[in-house]
């Protein structure tokens, strides 16, 4: 294909998808929800252990609201709680009482009691919450199995029965798929399409609804699977605001629009722009954590109240039933206006079983802002590879207007799509599944920004060296693909003789270095990394402060 057929190829894709965008914005009468609209309530349930302690009395609040209103809730337990009589003996009573209202799963958080219970070493980092530490992808795949097993024994052993929802922030695709095949698991909640909060990026999967997850890697959806495990994302996001966004979530939760300085009018409008204006059958998942404190409890409760109004307008399906509509709604709309502002801006998502792209309307034009390729044969990176240092999924993109990608870092700029000045180039170019998850490191480290999993190269590094008053050190870390290499283990500086008060600057895959100098007449300084030597530096301060020899 020559440079004009390709201008003309790009040309005909943006004015039919801009055609279908505009007659939807301005025929929104034609609408392809027959039913009517969904929610579901979903509580992540902490301990008292560690790491985000919750309390009963927060559930209990919880608990209390679902069974005034008789609208059915469900309560993931992390292990902390199954091991706490108090929580046990509570729960199994108003199951008892209200066995068609309150429902239980599991959260799968690995805190230290679990890793002991279970037999495996516990990622002892701080923060608690970081992806490493926390979720199955930063264990190896045989502690990944003693930890379910583990949690899905002690969980019958309480109730008689194994849970057929579970819930984590991220998990790898082949443990979710040992808990739909052994356990009966019928459906996953992971969380919203974030970038980078509390340390883990989900980004480029279908967002808002629930989707049919492929056996290969669960944030792809795959709808010829005859018996698919049901992906659930967390929370409301407002589909204009919540793209591109890292300093504050527009969310449905509580915590997330007091903190970005809105209030209860917000998760009305959120809700019934969820439930009430989509092409798609309207749908919201709703939650809040016992561990978060009153304040964020006490508006939870309202939205409950909230939702009881809404009764007669709205179903309140099971998992049997939710997973019987979703995993046959191949073609999804989830849109949204301006909420907070009151522009005419808009944004849509249209969601495919082969991609996913991103629509907005600003100041009256039409714009493709991001476009992701799903494949069912992509592979989730975490089923053979262990976490060091955060999360990543991040589903290949034609083109992602949220980025801005430097030479010096693979870890880009991030932004939202609020203000948009051109319409972003349009690329036709699929990727080969296969090909993307054997060179995946080598050609499309964009996809898996993981600092560890790339081994820093000593040769395609770079040093320079400048002295003067102070020995100023610029450390420019590459991998062996000559790709910038982000190091997520601190530098560690040896000096002979040795010099204190070294001041230590990193930047992605820079990292700056100035140290007195004592002007001796030979200094050794050696780089090193993960107990791994990157450079080493010979000067010759005193005599020949000219001359750097670096290997």
């Amino acid at each position: 294909m020559n440079f004009f057929e390709k201008k003309i190829l790009t040309g005909i894709v943006f004015f039919i998808t801009s055609f279908f965008y505009i007659y939807k914005i301005f025929f929104p009468s034609i609408s392809f929800a027959n039913e009517k609209p969904q929610i579901i309530f979903i509580n992540q349930i902490r301990g008292k252990e560690c790491c985000s302690i919750g309390t009963l009395e927060n559930l209990k609040m919880q608990v209390e609201a679902f069974e005034k209103y008789q609208i059915p809730s469900f309560f993931a337990l992390r292990y902390d709680t199954l091991i706490d009589q108090d929580y046990i003996d509570y729960l199994k009573q108003q199951i008892k009482s209200s066995p068609d209202i309150i429902n239980l799963g599991l959260l799968i958080e690995v805190t230290p009691r679990l890793a002991q219970d279970s037999g495996v070493k516990y990622n002892d980092g701080d923060p608690w919450y970081e992806a490493q530490n926390v979720f199955t992808i930063g264990y190896p795949k045989e502690d990944r199995k003693k930890i379910i097993d583990h949690l899905l024994k002690t969980f019958k052993n309480k109730f008689g029965y194994y849970p057929v929802l579970t819930s984590a922030g991220m998990i790898d695709t082949e443990s979710l798929n040992y808990l739909h095949k052994n356990y009966g698991v019928l459906a996953h909640q992971i969380t919203r399409e974030q970038w980078g909060t509390d340390s883990y990026t989900l980004y480029g999967g279908p967002p808002h609804y629930p989707y049919p997850g492929s056996k290969n890697w669960s944030f792809i959806p795959d709808f010829n699977e005859k018996n698919p495990l049901l992906i659930l994302r967390q929370t409301v996001a407002d589909p204009l605001y919540n793209y591109g966004e890292t300093e504050k979530a527009y969310t449905s939760q509580p915590n997330d629009y007091f903190n970005a300085g809105l209030d209860f009018q917000y998760f009305k409008n959120l809700i019934n722009q969820a439930l009430f204006g989509q092409k798609t059958t309207g749908f919201a998942l709703l939650g809040l954590e016992n561990s978060n404190e009153k304040k964020y409890q006490d508006e939870y409760i309202k939205q409950i109240d909230y939702i009881n109004q809404l009764k007669g307008k709205i179903n309140f399906p099971n998992l049997k039933q939710l997973s019987d509509f979703w995993s046959k709604q191949q073609t999804t709309y989830y849109q949204g206006r301006d909420l907070i502002n009151k522009t005419n801006n808009q944004a849509e998502f249209i969601t495919t079983p082969d991609h996913r792209e991103r629509q907005r309307k600003y100041l009256d034009k039409v714009y493709t802002t991001d476009y992701r390729y799903y494949n069912s044969d992509l592979i989730d990176p975490y089923n053979d590879y262990v976490a060091k240092k955060h999360g990543f999924w991040i589903v290949p993109y034609a083109f992602d207007f949220s980025h801005v990608y430097k030479a010096e870092s693979i870890f880009p700029e991030t932004k939202n799509d609020l203000i948009i000045d051109k319409q972003p180039e349009l690329k036709i170019n699929k990727i080969n599944s296969k090909q993307f998850n054997k060179t995946r490191l080598e050609k499309y480290p964009y996809f898996l920004p993981e600092p560890i999993e790339r081994e820093i190269d000593r040769k395609k590094s770079e040093v320079k060296v400048s002295i003067g008053k102070t020995i100023n050190i610029g450390l420019f870390a590459r991998d062996q693909y000559d790709w910038p290499a982000n190091i997520s283990y601190p530098i560690e500086v040896k000096t002979d003789p040795e010099i204190e008060n070294i001041q230590y600057n990193p930047d992605s895959a820079k990292h700056f270095f100035i140290m007195p100098n004592e002007k001796p007449d030979f200094q050794e300084i050696i780089l090193m990394s993960d107990e791994k030597i990157i450079k080493k530096i010979w000067l010759f301060p005193r005599f020949l402060p000219f001359l750097k020899i670096i290997w």
